[in-house]
């Protein structure tokens, strides 16, 4: 299997990869210069920053300048070297560690990661790298073993990883793979980033596997409170078929932000194998919105939306997605409907109460909430509803919904990351 031979061998390609930097990174003369001039105030101890000044992306390699030194090419970044942790109930804790390996002028941008998963009792490796091409051009690959999820679009790492950590309530299903992955991607932006794009053509070779919680687990990841829950940090995963996905890729991602509270955001990703564990051809699209906007005086209107549609033949179940539960329709239990087809949107009208603001954290709002969403197999999907009221003060959000259908009411409570 090419991802089974390519992946361990990350450690000793990513080693050529850095000889290779140091003999051919030369940057001009004044370029060498001015690094020499800002490293100058710079303490040596700051192992964790960044250079301090960089060349203009322009002045290319080579040139009659001394050779780049390690210092200049190999960093520890976010905390010396240790990257953002996650906690979930398959992987328990997650601790990226390694090194950066830049270019001076940042044309080529290298991470080789070691990743500890508690739980697993293993180290996995993950390496990526961006070739600036030309100014909108970029080449970027990626080789790792991962424990991987379809589920990230409705819950971000932060919470996800507080819910495991603290009530045991994981609000993603996982498997195992190796994956290696290339593309050649075109991006644009303007000077005050208010839009940004990008979109990508490449490949992508995956090697599958389960992963647990099984169906009767021996040993559980720690959670606080309401350990060996059978719904929250003991639920199985469900299994996958062991095989591999060799498949085209194309994308394309947009961002715009507008003046006062205007944004969006939209991504879309094709996905067509030519090799799977299910005979037959099944491609399948991705995508995502994001709205929101001013409505009428000080309100405002939010609008999130995630399809995943699939074509030909049933998708393997390593390319199903699933929702229910808190973070996507709180009236159906924790991901109880997926599937490779999946609609869902959710829409929030949010009346600020300016009469109750409080300095630092702002006015508490309240406004209603409507969601709609399902998953099946190869159909359309029976779509549920929740109907509701959101208030929300802070970080807190409280929501009061019911199922128009079934006449279920829930009461949840959740949060949201500041915005100042």
């Amino acid at each position: 299997m090419l991802a089974r031979v390519l992946v361990p061998a990350l450690v000793p390609a990513l080693v050529l990869m850095l000889m290779l930097m140091l003999m051919l990174g030369r940057p001009s003369g004044a370029a060498a210069q001015q690094d020499t001039r800002a490293a100058a105030g710079v303490s040596a101890a700051s192992g964790s920053a960044g250079r301090a000044a960089h060349p203009a992306p322009d002045s290319g390699a080579g040139g009659d300048g001394e050779r780049v030194s390690l210092g200049d090419v190999v960093l520890l970044p976010v905390v010396f070297g240790f990257r953002a942790p996650s906690y979930d109930r398959s992987d328990g804790l997650s601790l990226p560690w390694g090194p950066q390996l830049a270019l001076p002028d940042d044309r080529v941008v290298a991470n080789v990661l070691a990743i500890y998963r508690s739980h697993l009792g293993r180290v996995d490796p993950r390496g990526d790298a961006t070739v600036e091409v030309t100014r909108r051009m970029r080449l970027r690959a990626l080789l790792e073993r991962a424990t991987l999820t379809n589920d990230a679009w409705s819950v971000n790492d932060v919470f996800n990883s507080l819910a495991m950590l603290f009530v045991g309530l994981d609000g993603r299903n996982y498997f195992r793979a190796d994956r290696i992955e290339g593309a050649l991607e075109w991006h644009g932006a303007r000077t005050d980033e208010s839009e940004r794009w990008r979109a990508y053509l490449g490949a992508r070779d995956e090697l599958g596997a389960s992963v647990g919680p099984g169906l009767s687990p021996t040993h559980e990841v720690w959670a606080l409170f309401d350990r060996r829950d059978r719904h929250g940090n003991i639920r199985p995963n469900p299994a996958i078929e062991r095989g591999r996905i060799v498949a085209a890729i194309a994308g394309v991602a947009a961002h715009w932000r507008g003046p006062t509270t205007r944004s969006a955001d939209a991504s879309v990703e094709l996905e067509a194998p030519w090799s799977a564990p299910r005979a037959g051809r099944s491609e399948q699209l991705t995508a995502d919105g994001r709205l929101a906007m001013p409505a009428l005086g000080a309100t405002t209107l939010a609008v999130t939306a995630h399809a995943v549609l699939t074509a030909g033949g049933p998708a393997p179940p390593q390319r199903f997605s699933y929702l229910g539960g808190l973070n996507t329709l709180p009236t159906l239990p924790l991901l109880a409907r997926g599937g490779d087809e999946l609609l869902f949107l959710d829409a929030l009208y949010t009346i600020p109460l300016r009469a109750l603001a409080l300095p630092l954290v702002g006015a508490p709002s309240i406004g209603p909430h409507y969601i709609v969403g399902g998953a099946a197999v190869h159909r359309l999907p029976r779509l549920a509803q929740n109907v509701g009221v959101r208030a929300s003060f802070f970080v807190l959000e409280v929501d009061g919904l019911v199922d128009p259908a079934t006449r279920r009411t829930v009461f949840t409570v959740g949060g949201a990351l500041p915005t100042f």
